[in-house]
């Protein structure tokens, strides 16, 4: 065993800590440490560990070990944040109540999933994977009576149960992932799904399961194409959604009569088609839009722009940074800005430190 220089000035320094944030580079270090005092942080009510993940088994229990010291030594924990490669093993988090994961691609979820309704002060749980996708089995939540929010980035369960009003927040995950009866029973619990590939093409249907989603209030796709100049992508199964947000090199879409959006903004690097089934009822019922494009097809958003003179709402054609695009903006609230580019789920790390409940690192 070898000595860690510091770890006793150190601890006595941290021992009044309420937020510590740890780079890790190697975690057998951190577990010497850890027994030799690292862990007596009684104060501590949020901790972040960033670094390598567990390369191997023998690593994997040095992380698990010094991880678990660290826990248990802080018994005011609620906040925690923290990637698993390898797991043994899921330590104990009782007094947790907000917990962001990421697991490596040879983890096990299971291991996780397991040992999920044991942490029951969990209020928000996120699970992500820094993989293209992870699929695991059944995610059961529902006996996790304080659970109020849950956000899966990357990560495909079987199926999930939740408790009743808990809401979820999906990323990352679009056609053949999402699928079966063991999904119906959570999807009025969904309210934000965003999806990013930009080499995917959809050339026929949005999914089928948006229309499930009665609750969900906050779309966010991108992709490299929507539709083809022959095939307009009816937006239908997104009528319900209140903030939508489309993005796309080219883009043809078909706007249904009736929506209840309340905020629109389509983005199309190149080409952009348009069809709108009821242009005076958009341009009077929809309050905020922007549509931008490098060029038009059809004469459709031109018909909208009528639309919006005889509403005597304000439109405004622009140039943005891009001198290729131009943007059509209206907007009837008063102060809007619509504004895509914030996450939407409220429980990873930045969401929670937006919200006051995370403390804000000073860099």
């Amino acid at each position: 065993m070898f000595f860690c220089p510091g770890v006793a000035w150190v601890s006595k320094r941290l021992s009044s800590a309420h937020a510590l944030r740890l780079d890790v580079d190697d975690w057998q270090r951190l577990a010497v440490a850890t027994r030799q005092g690292l862990s007596t942080m009684t104060c501590l009510e949020q901790l972040e560990v960033i670094g390598h993940s567990s390369a191997t088994a023998d690593a994997a229990v040095a992380h698990l070990m010094s991880f678990s010291h660290l826990v248990a030594g802080a018994t005011k924990l609620t906040v925690l944040s923290v990637s698993f490669g390898k797991l043994p093993w899921f330590p104990p988090l009782v007094h947790v109540k907000h917990l962001v994961l990421s697991l490596g691609g040879d983890i096990d979820p299971g291991i996780v999933f397991a040992a999920l309704p044991n942490a029951n002060s969990l209020e928000t749980l996120s699970l992500r994977t820094p993989n293209a996708l992870l699929e695991a089995p059944l995610l059961q939540l529902d006996s996790m009576r304080f659970l109020c929010a849950v956000a899966l980035e990357g990560i495909c369960p079987a199926g999930i149960n939740l408790p009743e009003n808990c809401t979820m927040h999906l990323k990352g995950l679009l056609y053949f992932e999402i699928r079966g009866d063991a999904w119906d029973k959570a999807f009025n619990s969904v309210r934000t799904f965003c999806f990013e590939d930009n080499s995917l093409q959809i050339h026929d249907l949005i999914p089928t399961y948006f229309p499930k989603m009665q609750n969900l209030t906050t779309v966010d796709i991108m992709v490299l194409e929507m539709g083809t100049p022959d095939i307009y992508i009816s937006l239908e199964g997104l009528s319900q959604v209140q903030r939508l947000y489309l993005g796309s090199e080219c883009s043809y879409l078909k706007v249904p009569a009736r929506v209840s959006w309340r905020e629109v903004f389509f983005v199309s690097s190149e080409v952009m088609g348009l069809v709108f089934d009821d242009h005076a009822w958009f341009a009077k019922e929809v309050p905020n839009a922007c549509f931008r494009y490098a060029s038009l097809e059809g004469p459709s958003l031109l018909n909208l722009i009528r639309a919006w003179d005889k509403e005597q709402r304000c439109c405004k054609t622009k140039s943005p940074e891009d001198s290729r695009t131009c943007s059509v903006v209206s907007c009837c609230t008063q102060g809007y800005g619509m504004n895509f580019a914030d996450c939407p789920c409220g429980v990873c790390m930045p969401c929670l430190r937006e919200s006051g409940i995370a403390y804000r690192h000073k860099m």
